[in-house]
């Protein structure tokens, strides 16, 4: 999918994630949009749990590398940039190089927004790099270190890391309860529903469904809103689909003429927070009564960890 580049405002081939399969890699014909992109995936990730943390650990490693490397005398030859450092100053060379890139790649073209499962590695990395470019005072620290200060520096670390853990116990709560989600509409669909439906994302919904599960039409800048509204309403009438089940945070446009009838949601575990939500939308007026009339068989089957919400 094409879009309009804020900067140079043409229609440039730069690349937004999408349903749509991309047509051409990322900045492909405008450079101020591939640089727009940098900026604005390090201005969310620089918001992030550990954004700042690695390029705080890119700023010391860099700094004790500098430092660290004594007077050289030797020339400096492009056929050569390392000839007039020993081994142990090539090693922090080479630590700092491959943490400058694993951290710039991450904090530029990576994710730190969703539940940290990757940032921790990159800081674990950060944390070996910095061993290697303080060998000497870390040496001499590690030799007078008594088994008390030991012992706080790694309850500081594990203190300083809580927050990766309870992340990552969240991330599997949530994973939990977007399954219970998931298998509870389809049970649904296929046991009480039995009819064709409409849905913005596939997955267990249409596992062994006989009836016919279309998609919603992607969403799309390039595509007003009344075109897409449109494309669902056709798609729904040609198929003769009377329930359409929408995602919550999918962007989607729902037409005006759907009534909402009912939203399932997915309770997380240890916490009071709903996730993982789903609105269920009538088609047509025609079609409110024998909805309502399923879920009323279906709502005392739902499990604890689900709650199921009538809408007026």
């Amino acid at each position: 999918m094409r879009w309009a580049c804020r900067r140079c405002r043409n229609r440039c081939s730069t690349v937004r994630w999408s349903r749509a399969p991309a047509r051409t890699p990322i900045g492909g014909g405008c450079p101020a949009g591939f640089i727009w992109i940098l900026y604005t995936n390090l201005r969310v990730n620089l918001l992030s749990h550990g954004g700042a943390h690695i390029l705080l650990g890119l700023l010391v490693t860099a700094w004790g590398t500098v430092v660290g490397l004594g007077p050289r005398n030797a020339t400096f030859r492009w056929t050569s940039p390392l000839a007039g450092f020993d081994g142990r100053d090539r090693a922090r060379i080479a630590a700092a190089m491959l943490f400058a890139c694993a951290g710039l790649a991450h904090v530029l073209a990576g994710s730190l927004v969703s539940i940290s499962r990757y940032e921790v590695y990159v800081v674990v990395l950060g944390l070996g790099a910095m061993l290697v470019v303080f060998d000497r005072p870390a040496a001499t620290l590690f030799g007078r270190m008594g088994a008390w200060t030991c012992a706080a520096v790694c309850a500081s670390f594990l203190l300083g890391g809580a927050g990766y853990a309870l992340r990552s116990i969240d991330a599997v709560k949530s994973a939990q309860a977007l399954h219970a989600t998931d298998d509870q509409m389809a049970r649904f669909v296929t046991e009480y529903w039995r009819g064709p439906v409409m849905v913005t994302r596939w997955g267990r919904i249409n596992w062994r469904n006989p009836n016919v599960v279309a998609p919603m039409p992607p969403p799309s800048v390039a595509i007003p809103e009344a075109v897409q509204i449109a494309q669902a309403e056709a798609e729904a009438a040609r198929r003769g689909i009377g329930l359409a089940l929408l995602y919550d945070g999918g962007g989607t446009v729902e037409p005006p003429a759907w009534h909402p009838v009912a939203r399932l949601a997915a309770r997380r575990i240890g916490a009071g927070e709903t996730n993982s939500g789903i609105t269920l939308y009538a088609v047509t007026g025609d079609d409110v009564p024998r909805i309502q009339a399923a879920l009323r068989d279906f709502a005392p089957t739902v499990p604890a960890i689900t709650m199921l919400e009538m809408l007026p």
